[in-house]
């Protein structure tokens, strides 16, 4: 009987240490997930869910006249992620709408009012998120993609327009397709850029959560 109390104790000890071990992990996930949310959310103040993380990126760019990739000075923490811009569209739509319907009553020609608000300029930028876009401008880019650099202060941003949006707006498509060892990603301004992840594994399903948001109806 001694040797089986003693048994007992030693696993409810052996319990409480996995309890207390599991319990210590789950916090920190959660301080790490609001620490990657604050941060990222000072250069994308329109940050709205993080949906997928790799913790090593180098990013390169292709150069068409040597049809070789350049290593860009950009290495770091990726972040696939959307952003609130529904409400700021929905907003700037009906500002247009209105302005159309004036137009149309005044007699006054209305073409192409309803694209000279569109954001056409690159959508890869440094440390300015996504776009640059004015407060008059439509936002076409309800996902982001960007690797916070730790090698300089210059972070690497692209702005993903699905498809849908692209098609309502005009906009070139934009294309993602995996060639080890590179996810490769052809932007809304021509521009093609090769991300390299160090874990593997993370390769396939950012290139999924790409797609994904290419592919979501807006």
């Amino acid at each position: 009987m001694p040797s089986v109390q003693r048994k007992s104790k030693k696993s409810k000890s052996s319990n409480n240490n996995s309890s207390n071990n599991t319990n210590n992990a789950q916090s920190n996930e959660t301080s790490k997930q609001a620490y990657n949310y604050q941060v990222l959310s000072f250069h994308d103040p329109k940050l709205a869910q993080i949906f997928a993380t790799s913790s090593i990126c180098n990013v390169y760019k292709f150069n068409i006249d040597s049809g070789e990739w350049e290593k860009l000075e950009c290495q770091g923490t990726l972040f696939i992620y959307s952003r609130q811009i529904q409400q700021q569209q929905q907003q700037q739509q009906q500002q247009i709408d209105n302005s159309t319907n004036a137009k149309g009553r005044s007699g006054r020609s209305s073409a192409n009012s309803s694209t000279s608000n569109i954001n056409s300029e690159s959508s890869t930028s440094a440390d300015k998120g996504p776009n640059d876009a004015g407060d008059n401008k439509i936002d076409p880019y309800p996902y982001g993609l960007m690797v916070l650099n730790r090698l300089s202060l210059d972070n690497f941003s692209l702005g993903i327009t699905p498809d849908s949006v692209a098609r309502k707006y005009g906009l070139p498509e934009m294309e993602v397709k995996l060639e080890d060892p590179f996810i490769m990603v052809e932007a809304s301004d021509g521009e093609m850029y090769g991300l390299w992840l160090f874990h593997e594994g993370d390769r396939p399903l950012v290139e999924g959560m790409i797609k994904w948001c290419l592919d979501a109806q807006i």
